[in-house]
């Protein structure tokens, strides 16, 4: 017989605790409210959590297995997947459409607007976001 397991990461949250809002993003990571993390980072509405997927190829079933063990189960994942929109591997999105977790790729500044937006309205939203890539220099013309 097995066991399934969860992380309870929603409802027994303190109410008097705010929600998770993304502040600000760079190439180095993200600031959620008030306080900076370096890399990529697991977002629930009340959590914010650093997970280790470095860029758009580590995005893999396993890499987003605590996004389907948490309790409530949410309703959509956000990817935030950098700079631009990426293409995902499809046995993340056939992992997520078994689990019944809606998706939305899009680049991690869309992400994580569409993360504040949701979770301020009071939906189960998580957000997976790999920060963006850092600004190059403008070449200049000769």
């Amino acid at each position: 017989m097995s066991t399934a397991s969860a992380v309870d990461v929603l409802s027994h949250q303190d109410p008097s605790n705010p929600s998770v809002l993304i502040d600000s993003f760079s190439s180095m990571g993200f600031t959620v409210n008030g306080v900076t993390y370096v890399g990529s980072m697991a977002l629930f509405p009340r959590v914010p959590l650093l997970w280790n997927v470095k860029s758009v190829e580590e995005l893999t079933p396993e890499s987003l297995t605590l996004f389907h063990l948490v309790n409530p189960k949410i309703e959509l994942l956000l990817i935030g997947t950098g700079s631009k929109i990426e293409t995902i591997d499809p046995a993340v999105r056939q992992m997520l459409k078994e689990k019944r977790i809606s998706l939305e790729v899009l680049d991690t500044p869309h992400a994580a607007t569409t993360f504040n937006f949701l979770s301020q309205e009071g939906r189960l939203v998580a957000a997976a976001l790999i920060p963006i890539a850092p600004e190059t220099p403008a070449s200049t013309n000769p």
